[in-house]
């Protein structure tokens, strides 16, 4: 797959998920408890996700299959975010919207993710 094919996917990917999580999140605060009370704040890396994503491609991947690949993993990153949000009553928020002081549980659900 030529490079640049290669590079626009991955920014799409990126983009696809920090909106997946960005949704998770809002449906997490506006959820069962009624706007996230008692919810605790956690965070969420997507930029990480994707790289993590990437590097369990296999080397040679043809075009379709990298699609075919892309959106799974979009909406497994979907699904887990927001199951594990809800399975744990939290909030997920994009690690680039926190300074300090939230727990980071990028890898346990990249674990699940990647997984599937």
């Amino acid at each position: 797959m030529p490079a640049g094919r290669l590079d626009l996917a991955i920014a799409l990917l990126g983009h696809a998920v920090t909106a997946a999580v960005a949704i998770a999140a809002s449906l997490a605060i506006l959820g069962a408890r009624g706007a996230g009370q008692g919810a605790r704040i956690v965070t969420f890396d997507p930029d990480r996700s994707v790289i993590a994503f990437i590097e369990a491609l296999p080397e040679e991947i043809g075009e379709a299959a990298l699609r075919d690949r892309i959106a799974g993993f979009h909406d497994a990153i979907l699904a887990e975010t927001a199951a594990f949000a809800r399975a744990n009553d939290l909030v997920l928020l994009d690690s680039a919207a926190v300074l300090t002081g939230a727990e980071d549980v990028t890898e346990r659900i990249l674990d699940r993710v990647l997984a599937r």
